[in-house]
């Protein structure tokens, strides 16, 4: 079922990024695609999340959530809640990240500000919603999982 989610949820953003209505006909514009990408942001999002799962020693939690969730398989109440606790962390890690991205962005465009560099304006704007747009995605594909363990270990308690 989460693949079917997952699918559902690409073609989605897809759809959500490429197109538009314009003169009342619907367009697809690939190169729209360029506008939602920047390497820079996303490394430094997933990086925070990469490290929290390094220092809080749940990398393999984080993976045997997805493969408790796809396979149907059975676990420990122990193990569901670990590997609940290790989503949860890195969708709330992300969306910090995300901030902290926000943060920087807008200080080092405020610091650069000096009248003549209007163009900054743009980038530094778009590299911000960037940063709000990366975790969401992250956390839209993490909440499936989440409520999967969450909703193994309810079970477990009866």
């Amino acid at each position: 079922m989460y693949l079917i989610y997952l699918l559902g949820t690409i073609i989605l953003l897809f759809i959500g990024v490429t197109a538009s209505f314009i003169d009342g006909q619907f367009h697809i514009d690939f190169a729209q695609i360029a506008n939602y990408c920047d390497l820079s942001t996303f490394l430094f999002i997933l990086i925070f999340c990469l490290l929290i799962l390094l220092c809080t020693k749940s990398f393999k939690d984080f993976g045997t959530a997805f493969l408790l969730m796809s396979r149907n398989r059975k676990s420990t109440d122990e193990q569901y809640q670990r590997c609940y606790h290790a989503v949860k962390v890195v969708a709330i890690t992300s969306v910090a990240a995300g901030g902290l991205r926000i943060v920087y962005t807008l200080v080092n465009l405020f610091r650069s500000m000096d009248g003549s560099v209007v163009s900054l304006v743009g980038y530094a704007t778009i590299t911000s919603l960037l940063s709000v747009f990366y975790p969401l995605v992250i956390c839209i594909l993490l909440i499936p999982v989440a409520l999967s363990m969450k909703n193994a270990v309810k079970h477990l308690d009866r």
